[in-house]
């Protein structure tokens, strides 16, 4: 009987180690999404800020880019606005446009920081 009780006492403390095992490769993970949601709406927001600066640029059509302006382009200007002037030590000669090429437009990727639903498995998960 002492036996069997030591043999029981030993299957509840592996039991518990992987229990507490599991625990914290779930914390880890919880953690590791925050930081990739928080990565992927920091990259969404440069990209915005880029979009931005390159709807400045002119299309071979002569045609502004359709991208959606944001302030990135005003603390540009403020920035060299600021910034201290040279005197220029030639004229400069008119610029030429370069020749044109179709310019692909620009595709919103990710899904706003939301990770897409894992399928569920039926087998053997049991929700607490």
């Amino acid at each position: 009987m002492a036996d069997a009780a030591r043999e029981q006492a030993v299957a509840l403390r592996e039991v518990s180690v992987a229990a507490d095992q599991m625990d914290k490769v779930t914390q880890q993970n919880a953690a590791m999404v925050e930081e990739t949601t928080a990565a992927a709406q920091a990259l969404s927001g440069e990209t915005e800020g880029l979009a931005g600066l390159v709807s400045g640029f002119a299309t071979g059509a002569g045609h502004r880019a359709t991208a959606a302006p944001t302030a990135a382009p005003a603390r540009i200007a403020a920035a060299h606005a600021a910034a201290p002037r040279r005197a220029a030590a030639a004229p400069m000669r008119p610029i030429q446009p370069a020749p044109s090429r179709p310019v692909a437009q620009m595709r919103t990727a990710g899904h706003g920081g939301a990770a897409p639903k894992a399928a569920a498995v039926e087998e053997g998960w049991e929700e607490f």
